[in-house]
C-alpha cells in the first residue's frame, strides 16, 4: 500500500489525530467554514455581478457578463496557484523543525525533507518499513508542518478578502444610466 494510503487509512480509523480517539471532530470546523466561504461567495459574486453588468450599455451587457465570468475563473486559478504556492513554500521551511519536535531521528528526518510536495497534500510520508513509533511521530511532525502553511495561507487569503471587503463600498453605479418611461437608457 503507498504511504499516502495507509495515513490516509490511519486518518480515517483517528490514528492521526492525538486528541480525538473517533477521527470525527477535526471535520466539523471545516464543515462551517466551507458553508461560511459558499455563503460569502454567493454573496460577493451577486453583487459584482450586478456592478459589472449594471454599468454597461445594454447592447454590451454580454461581453460585460462574459469578461465577469472569465475574470472570476481565472482569479480562482490564480488564487488556488497563490495559495497553493505560500502553503508549499511554509511547509519547506518548517517541515524540518516539525520532524525533529515530534521525535523523529535527525538522519530520518533529513531522508524525509524532500517529501515536501506530499506533506503539501496534507500526507505522511511513511513507509512500510517504520516503526509505529516512528509513523507516529513522522505524522505528528508531518501534521504540524501542514498545518503551519494551512494557518499562513489562510491568514494571507483573509488579509486579501478583507481588502477586496473594504473596496466594496467605493464601487459606483456608473453615470450614463438614466431612467426613462421604458426603463434604463444608456
Amino acid at each position: 500500500m503507498a504511504p499516502y494510503h495507509r495515513w490516509a487509512a490511519r486518518y480515517r480509523s483517528g490514528a492521526a489525530v492525538p486528541h480525538d480517539p473517533a477521527g470525527r471532530l477535526a471535520v466539523y470546523p471545516s464543515l462551517a467554514c466551507v458553508r461560511l466561504i459558499g455563503l460569502g461567495i454567493g454573496l460577493v459574486v451577486t453583487a459584482a455581478t450586478d456592478a459589472i453588468v449594471g454599468n454597461t450599455p445594454v447592447d454590451e451587457a454580454g461581453e460585460a457578463g462574459g469578461i465577469q465570468g472569465t475574470a472570476i475563473q481565472l482569479g480562482g486559478l490564480l488564487g488556488t496557484a497563490v495559495c497553493g504556492s505560500i502553503l508549499g513554500a511554509k511547509v519547506a521551511g518548517v517541515l524540518l523543525g516539525d520532524l525533529l519536535a515530534s521525535g523523529v531521528p535527525p538522519v530520518t528526518a533529513d531522508r524525509l525533507v524532500h517529501a515536501t510536495a506530499v506533506v503539501s497534500q496534507g500526507l505522511a510520508p511513511t513507509s512500510g518499513s517504520d516503526s509505529r513509533v516512528l509513523a507516529d511521530a513522522i505524522t505528528r511532525g508531518s501534521h504540524a508542518a501542514f498545518m503551519n502553511g494551512l494557518h499562513l495561507t489562510m491568514l494571507v487569503a483573509g488579509v486579501v478578502a478583507l481588502v477586496g471587503a473594504a473596496m466594496g463600498p467605493f464601487i459606483r453605479r456608473g453615470s450614463g444610466v438614466t431612467a426613462g418611461p421604458e426603463g434604463p437608457i444608456f
